[in-house]
């Protein structure tokens, strides 16, 4: 091998070309399988890096979608389940044989609460969460904090419509006779409940006879077919209607007498 263009070419004996071929191939291909070794674990590092990642990604994801679902479902004053978690209860249970939904509702809390005020109010309020709680002690019964003032407790239990009014009578009897102590403060309270059972629409039937206790000013009243309301309803919507349309029309004569 010679010059070429003023290059210095590098000059091999033919017999050695063999032997110097084959150390620089081995030395190329060795530096070559070390590289490709190299790589190989530095990808699978990433790979198992990335995969943990997404595992704590996900379970972050999953503990965050849990805090958020017990923000909308949990109340929190009380830390009891809230009227949507009831509402998916009962819907979840629906076909069961047996539902029975009690509300409990404190007589004048207003009154309380402006007497008092209001942190007494909301203190009141955890304390008798707390008793309802622990005389429901069944795995069956769930208590719940519905809003302001309010209380439902709901079973599943294999029981009939009597026994399960007996146990809400005990609870309310209870908490009426008991004197709460909130901050030294001796506080009585009187409570209205109403109650369905194995019925269509069973919150909406509870709340009419809760409504049907505080209006008639008894302590518990068990609903059934004579506390519907759907017709009177219907008449009260057609009759308003009747006098929009009188008042828009100007078909209203008033009359009226003088007092002396």
């Amino acid at each position: 091998l010679g010059e070429v263009r003023g290059i210095q070419s590098i000059k091999i004996p033919t017999k050695n070309l063999e032997k110097y071929f084959l150390s620089h191939f081995f030395q190329y291909v060795l530096h070559d399988f070390i590289l490709l070794i190299a790589l190989y674990l530095g990808i699978r590092y990433l790979l198992k890096k990335s995969k943990n990642i997404n595992i704590y990604l996900e379970d972050e994801v999953n503990k965050k979608t849990l805090e958020l679902k017990n923000m909308l479902t949990i109340d929190r004053l009380t830390k009891l389940p809230n009227r949507l978690k009831l509402m998916e209860d009962i819907d979840k249970f629906r076909t069961k044989q047996n539902n029975h939904l009690a509300l409990i509702n404190i007589d004048s809390f207003k009154e309380i609460n402006d007497f008092y005020g209001h942190n007494i109010g909301d203190k009141l309020l955890v304390e008798i969460a707390k008793k309802i709680k622990n005389l429901c002690n069944n795995k069956n019964s769930h208590v719940y904090k519905l809003p302001s003032d309010e209380y439902a407790l709901f079973t599943t239990k294999n029981i009939s419509t009597e026994e399960f009014y007996s146990i809400i009578k005990n609870i309310v009897y209870y908490l009426q006779e008991t004197k709460l102590n909130i901050d030294e403060n001796h506080i009585l309270i009187t409570l209205s409940c109403g109650i369905a059972s194995n019925e269509e629409e069973l919150l909406n039937k509870a709340d009419i006879a809760l409504q049907s206790s505080k209006k008639d000013k008894v302590n518990i009243i068990v609903y059934n077919n004579k506390f519907d309301t759907k017709s009177k309803i219907i008449k009260n919507i057609q009759s308003m209607s009747i006098l929009k349309e009188a008042i828009k029309k100007q078909r209203i004569i008033p009359y009226f007498q003088p007092i002396y």
